[in-house]
């Protein structure tokens, strides 16, 4: 489980009906492009190995957990410049 503030991202474990934190990814502001009109997603797959955080700019980061203690920024995902390269016109509207 994870959830997100201004500050951080939060990784839960859950085991046995017991919630403990597991991991905490600190904002970074030089990765992170951010809109503070917007609130903060995050999301993890089902292993929890990779988290995605979104804090507005239509700028996804991708995190992979290496451990307790560790991670590090895996990929990021810019939907500003993908979709246009990936439409055959050019055109993009937000």
């Amino acid at each position: 489980m994870v959830s997100i503030c201004k500050q951080s991202t939060r990784v839960w474990k859950v085991l046995d009906n017991i919630m403990g934190n597991f991991l905490v990814i600190p904002h970074n502001k030089t990765e992170d492009k951010v809109d503070e009109n917007i609130k903060p997603l995050v999301a993890v797959d089902n292993k929890g190995e990779n988290v995605i955080i979104y804090r507005g700019k239509l700028m996804f980061n991708m995190y992979q957990i290496e451990n307790r203690n560790e991670w590090k920024l895996k990929e990021q995902f810019d939907v500003k410049k993908e979709l246009p390269a990936n439409n055959s016109d050019g055109s993009f509207e937000v």
